[in-house]
């Protein structure tokens, strides 16, 4: 799941693919010593990751319809991330 939401985020414009937020983000997710506040805090740098990711929390895929998510954290939590 993890690995194909990094490849919608790539994939999907307006983000150079693979850059040094993108590759920050994978080590930070794949690090079980993470923890939401330091994933949060590394998407917070870009606007337009944090934008995608709550719209992709909001969509049918992760669950949309019900309470919407309209923060970085409550749509990382739903993400799975």
């Amino acid at each position: 799941m993890k690995e194909k939401l990094l490849e919608l985020l790539e994939t999907k414009g307006d983000l150079p693919p693979l850059s040094d937020i993108l590759i920050n983000l994978e080590g930070r997710i794949n690090d079980p010593e993470s923890d939401i506040e330091e994933i949060s805090g590394l998407i917070q740098t870009e606007p337009v990751l944090s934008g995608r990711l709550i719209k992709l929390s909001n969509s049918v895929l992760f669950g949309g319809g019900r309470d919407e998510v309209l923060d970085l954290n409550s749509a990382i939590m739903r993400l799975g991330l």
